[in-house]
């Protein structure tokens, strides 16, 4: 197996579990400074940083089938937890009602999540290349390894996507569950807080991994 090869796996595996782990955890809504916020903030946006790196290394086609294989997969594992919640319980065994709260009410946090997902990574890794488009033809001139113009597409397309991904996911997610003023409150500051996240992750570790990805893939040993 040759390196972008093994890459591409890692990439898509860590994005499947990036978006198995925040629709779960987003079933609890925390204190941020006195605005409600989903605990999947906390891992949600890594999914943008490994977008940004599929579509960087592998091209906008195949970022765009990672996109709907992590979709497939978080279906498959909602199916799963569904039929566990229903399977009758053991006798003197009385963990139902946990488990019926924080899997079986994310039933809509997953209705939401992946329409949020699939619409925001596809116009991130939309955006994400028409950027690079444009800088090839600029003075940036991105070289075939990393540079600046990386840190830019990744930041400038994923305000775009994150966007989209929060205006999809708060509507569909908690839209009446929380009072109307929570509720700005919360799409607003998820907006902002992940911005911040992702940007601070971007250029401070994401720009080196690509770096650090690249010269693996160019070291592979001639066939």
């Amino acid at each position: 197996m040759d390196r972008k090869t093994r890459v591409l796996i890692v990439v898509s595996s860590l994005m499947a579990l990036v978006l198995v782990v925040s629709n779960i955890a987003a079933v609890k809504l925390w204190d941020l400074c006195g605005i409600p916020v989903d605990g999947g903030l906390i891992i949600f946006p890594l999914s943008y940083i490994l977008g940004d790196l599929a579509v960087e290394l592998y091209g906008e086609k195949t970022a765009g089938w990672i996109v709907f294989l992590v979709a497939a997969l978080n279906i498959l594992t909602m199916l799963i937890f569904a039929v566990v919640i229903a399977l009758p319980s053991y006798p003197g065994w009385d963990g139902q009602g946990a488990l019926e709260a924080t899997l079986g009410s994310s039933i809509r946090i997953t209705v939401a999540s992946l329409t949020a997902f699939i619409a925001s990574s596809l116009s991130n890794n939309w955006l994400f290349c028409r950027i690079k488009i444009r800088q090839a033809s600029s003075e940036f001139r991105p070289a075939e390894d990393y540079d600046r113009g990386y840190r830019l597409r990744a930041i400038l397309s994923s305000l775009l996507g994150r966007f989209i991904d929060n205006a999809l996911f708060e509507t569909i997610g908690f839209l009446g569950v929380l009072p109307t003023k929570d509720f700005i409150k919360q799409a607003i500051g998820a907006y902002v807080e992940g911005t911040i996240v992702e940007t601070v992750l971007v250029i401070f570790v994401s720009g080196f991994v690509v770096s650090a990805i690249k010269k693996y893939i160019r070291k592979e040993a001639p066939a």
